[in-house]
């Protein structure tokens, strides 16, 4: 009974069943027209009118790329029609889904997405001539690629609390990749395990972006009684005020803002990264406005995080250098520069330790400005 479940993506994975039934053994039309047309309704629910998931989940949107394209490939083989509105939303879900998709075929870890290697499913599609494109403004990721080069930034606003189950306060983070390998990652997300570890992966701390007072930048409910009954909801949420993505021959620039501290510490946060191929470096500038004197003492903390895999060494001048996969990195910044402790979530069945880079320092006037370099040291 659909009206029992809640969770918005669990009832196409239902009704995929219930379709694949209906067409398998005889005298299940009527079950056949119920779950079509249920079909067509819950899509509508989950999905905005590009074909972008409601829950800003990467994961989520491979998921129902997947099953629609399962449906449809059930309905070809039992000879029965397919159905408009299915072939029309394939097509616009399947092209978010390619704008998501990674060099690697991975999807970035953002907002509740797990680590996962999509490369059969693309295989699959790619056998039964499914051709998707690109859509990069249809949502609010900033995705771009030249070469070997590859950054994928997170400028979304927080989705509704009936759609946040699984949600991240990683707004401003990014992930990295170069040459096919993950250089900088965020942690993943712990929403399938138990106690306060969801809560964790959920922080702004868990992710590749700054924090201000070890504060995150959408407030989550903490009281596990009512997490139990209503869910991961949002008690203060953030606005993206700026998001701008160039690419050219050699460069690409990215720059977004938002407001999550706006509320608490009068403080607006501004990213822009900007990659130089021909110079094999990244190039950051963290800007953050203090709106009130008064509060101009505040402190801030910025996080680079890397997968389990990679290594860091502090050199003796202050610099990190970073170990990927015979990959060698050096990041520098404009403030003092430690390495610290992580988790990595990423993965279904277990939890790894992992490192990240981390600048600290105080917010001491009305504009501040935090400067740092990632570049290939080989």
């Amino acid at each position: 009974n659909l009206a029992f479940i809640n969770n918005k993506l669990d009832k196409i994975f239902i009704l995929t069943a219930l379709i694949l039934v209906s067409v398998t053994f005889e005298g299940n039309q009527k079950l056949f027209q119920t779950s079509i047309k249920n079909l067509s309704n819950e899509i509508k629910g989950i999905v905005d009118r590009n074909g972008f998931v409601e829950s800003k989940n990467p994961e989520d949107q491979f998921w129902l790329t997947h099953h629609l394209v399962l449906i449809r490939e059930f309905l070809i083989f039992s000879q029965n029609t397919v159905p408009e509105f299915l072939d029309q939303n394939i097509q616009k879900i399947g092209d978010n889904y390619k704008s998501l998709l990674l060099s690697n075929n991975h999807l970035p870890l953002f907002n509740g997405a797990k680590n996962r290697d999509t490369l059969e499913f693309n295989k699959f599609l790619k056998a039964k001539n499914y051709k998707f494109e690109k859509k990069n403004k249809s949502h609010a990721y900033l995705i771009s690629k030249i070469k070997k080069f590859e950054i994928a930034l997170d400028a979304n606003n927080p989705p509704t609390d009936l759609n946040s189950q699984n949600y991240q306060a990683g707004c401003l983070s990014f992930e990295f990749i170069y040459n096919g390998k993950k250089v900088i990652s965020n942690c993943g997300s712990a929403h399938n395990f138990k106690g306060d570890l969801p809560y964790l992966s959920q922080t702004t701390a868990a992710h590749s972006t700054l924090t201000i007072n070890d504060t995150s930048s959408c407030l989550f409910q903490k009281n596990k009684l009512i997490r139990s009954f209503y869910g991961n909801s949002l008690l203060q949420k953030l606005k993206v005020y700026k998001k701008d993505l160039n690419t050219d021959k050699d460069t690409i620039s990215i720059i977004s803002g938002h407001n999550g501290y706006q509320k608490k510490y009068n403080t607006l946060h501004e990213r822009k990264i900007v990659i130089q191929e021909n110079e094999g470096k990244l190039t950051g500038d963290e800007l953050l406005i203090v709106a009130k004197k008064d509060l101009a003492f505040l402190n801030f903390s910025l996080r680079f995080h890397i997968t389990p895999e990679s290594k860091l060494i502090q050199t003796q001048g202050g610099d990190i250098l970073l170990s990927v996969d015979n990959q060698g990195w050096r990041f520098r910044c404009s403030h003092p520069v430690k390495i610290e402790d992580s988790l990595y979530f990423a993965h279904y069945d277990k939890i790894l330790e992992s490192k990240c880079v981390l600048v600290e320092g105080v917010l001491k006037d009305k504009v501040n400005n935090i400067n740092w370099t990632l570049e290939k040291a080989n």
